[in-house]
């Protein structure tokens, strides 16, 4: 069905983890899967997560063995209902890839890989796995063109960039060049450290690094994530539509072919309100309506 359950998997292999490093050997209790999902200062969305995907594991180990338990309980609040992503400003987006010089980096490549993800990331709204996986073929610098492929629900698609986007790009390469990596076709594009492709988790653990500062008091998470630049360009190019007076409705369904989706439904899931946003229509519809004194 599109599924791979990657994220199932390493989670269950972190619960196995868990297990082992307390040399326990019993059958699985409610106890030792409620302290699993429950380590660590996370939220309790992330924690409701862990449950969420233990929960089948464990009603299989229950049919294998009844001495496994079951917790049917919703001991966490709805993990499934939408969280409320962070919007990102220009500024902090700046001052992110800023951050980024503080990186240790004896090379350079971690620095100017980083930089060069989250220009990608801000200006593209693509998912951070996308970007990860880019390849050196995968773009068409002459055509400012990037070819996305076997992405979510195995599809491919091709998005246009900005000729600003694909300057940073050869930037990037000539700095590999300077550095003596000279990527084939199908090489990854981003590397960090001694050559090492830039992975997603890499990313991830990096961006962790330089985030601190960048918070939100109305996001539903702890920290801000990768996953919140996609959220913030759905959002900015609505904003950028309505402050242009363009028709935001009919031209839904491009932002919905860029984002990767199969309807526009599903970007709806992307769009979030902000201080810009809410001035720009709530302005719109005075001038509609009136004085209405």
């Amino acid at each position: 069905m599109g599924f791979e359950l990657k994220i199932c998997a390493r989670r269950l292999r972190s619960f196995a983890s868990y297990t082992r490093s307390l040399d326990y050997t019993g059958y699985i209790s409610k106890d030792i899967a409620l302290k699993w999902c429950c380590m660590g200062t996370d939220s309790s969305k992330t924690k409701g997560r862990r449950l969420e995907m233990l929960r089948p594991f464990l009603q299989f180990a229950h049919i294998k063995n009844e001495n496994n338990e079951i917790i049917y309980n919703q001991i966490f609040p709805n993990v499934r209902k939408r969280p409320n992503p962070h919007i990102y400003t220009e500024e902090e987006v700046l001052i992110l890839i800023e951050k980024c010089k503080e990186l240790y980096s004896p090379d350079q490549l971690r620095i100017k890989s980083m930089q060069t993800v989250l220009g990608l990331l801000w200006s593209t709204g693509m998912r951070p796995n996308e970007v990860a996986s880019l390849k050196y073929k995968d773009f068409d610098i002459e055509n400012n063109l990037i070819k996305i492929h076997d992405t979510k629900l195995h599809k491919d698609r091709t998005i246009p960039i900005h000729e600003s986007v694909s300057i940073k790009i050869k930037e990037y390469i000539l700095f590999l060049n300077d550095h003596k990596i000279y990527p084939n076709e199908n090489d990854t594009l981003f590397y960090t450290t001694n050559q090492k492709p830039f992975s997603l988790s890499k990313i991830q653990y990096t961006f962790k690094l330089i985030r601190c500062g960048i918070t939100h008091e109305d996001s539903d998470y702890t920290n801000v994530r990768l996953y919140d630049f996609r959220h913030s360009f759905a959002s900015r190019t609505i904003y950028q539509w309505l402050n242009n007076k363009e028709d935001v409705n009919a031209k839904l369904y491009i932002l919905s072919c860029y984002l990767g989706h199969s309807k526009p439904e599903d970007t709806y899931w992307y769009l979030s309100s902000s201080i810009l946003l809410m001035d720009l229509v709530s302005n719109r519809y005075e001038k509609m309506v009136g004085d209405l004194k």
